[in-house]
């Protein structure tokens, strides 16, 4: 039995590695080049903005907003999840209703003020887009030479788009609860991550096409990069909603979620999908020659990605500890109970159980899994 915790986001993660590695070894290009010019390192630090500038906005939104509920809710911030479920969910606690002293859920409603406080325009998050969208400008050689392709300036184009819809008027739907307008902005910004895969694609080709020996036809890996990373970067966005406090549940009863998930996919499929996208826009594809496997390509430091056996069971024991790890971790969390001797208290005392396989299974909530993922 599979247990009852969330597979979909885990299942993705690992299959990523499967359909990678399935198009790696029917590739042309055994090599990426992931040159460390203007390009890459112009794109990585509007990662880095647009990262910390998002979770700065989502965490206040997160921290803020709830307070702001729970205050206008007459409840105690400081109350046990369990607490705060008795008293505001009619789910669990149907007599909750004939309260008199309890406000109702329905009845909640934050001052417009405070809403705004919580959740101001995220300017990390538009700075971040902006500086990414600004790399397509340069060459994928790491030159600082300014020469886009009609390409790279169409992708600066949908950056500047996808970053104008994610912020304030999504923030608006979010905050005010629109669905209407959560489902158009949703379906702009989904259309919008699709839409600069393609363009990126297009970008990297028509520079290979015009360099020196350049072959666009080892760029197929690349197209595989560039549509695995937005659709991975739009699912980590669904995981990371459901798991937080003023996420999926904000929007669809007009409350927090008072259990928020910490242990959750979204975060690690977040940055895969970044890295995914951030080397087929930045990397070059090559064959490595086994006379000389580090050729001279300039004046720009790279580093070389090998597309071998080796390569990918680092890349799987390396990434895959975080979501072993959050098997044992996230049964913890939701009081699953230990194994054996630990029963009694003593926690940890029999170190290879874990806990009793409600969500994952016994052998995926034990410590084994993360020491077969250190081992490879």
């Amino acid at each position: 039995m599979c247990g009852k915790g969330p597979w979909g986001s885990t299942a993705w993660f690992f299959l990523l590695f499967c359909i990678l590695a399935g198009v790696a070894y029917v590739a042309d290009s055994d090599v990426i080049y992931l040159t460390l010019g203007v390009r890459s390192l112009i794109a990585f630090a509007g990662y880095l903005v647009m990262q910390i500038g998002l979770w700065h906005s989502e965490n206040k939104w997160d921290e803020e907003g709830s307070a702001a509920w729970l205050e206008a809710a007459r409840g105690n911030k400081s109350s046990s999840p369990e607490e705060l479920e008795d008293k505001f969910d009619t789910a669990r606690s149907p007599a909750r209703v004939e309260m008199a002293s309890l406000l109702s859920t329905r009845e909640v409603e934050i001052p417009p003020e405070k809403l705004k406080a919580a959740f101001p325009v995220p300017w990390g998050f538009l700075v971040g887009w902006w500086l990414w969208g600004i790399s397509y400008l340069f060459p994928i050689d790491g030159s600082a030479s300014i020469k886009p392709t009609g390409y790279g300036i169409a992708a600066l184009g949908v950056c500047v788009f996808v970053s104008i819809v994610a912020s304030v008027p999504m923030s608006d739907a979010v905050m005010n609860r629109l669905d209407t307008k959560k489902k158009i902005l949703s379906l702009l910004f989904v259309s919008g991550w699709i839409t600069l895969g393609v363009v990126s694609a297009l970008d990297v080709q028509t520079q290979l096409a015009e360099a020196e020996g350049g072959d666009p036809g080892t760029s197929g890996l690349f197209w595989v990069l560039w549509m695995l990373g937005p659709v991975t970067i739009i699912v980590s966005q669904k995981e990371l909603f459901g798991a937080r406090k003023m996420g999926t549940l904000w929007e669809e009863s007009g409350k927090p979620n008072f259990r928020p998930v910490v242990y959750n996919m979204g975060g690690p499929l977040f940055v895969w999908g970044w890295f995914m996208l951030w080397v087929a826009t930045s990397g070059i594809p090559g064959k490595a020659d086994g006379g000389d496997i580090y050729p001279d390509r300039g004046q720009t430091p790279y580093i070389p990605i090998f597309l071998n056996l080796r390569t990918l069971l680092c890349f799987i024991g390396g990434c895959g500890m975080v979501p072993v790890v959050r098997f044992l971790d996230y049964s913890h969390d939701e009081d699953g109970k230990w194994l054996g001797e630990n029963e009694d208290g003593l926690v940890f005392s029999k170190w290879w159980v874990g806990t009793d396989g409600t969500y994952f299974g016994v052998f995926l909530e034990s410590p084994w899994p993360f020491v077969i993922m250190w081992s490879t």
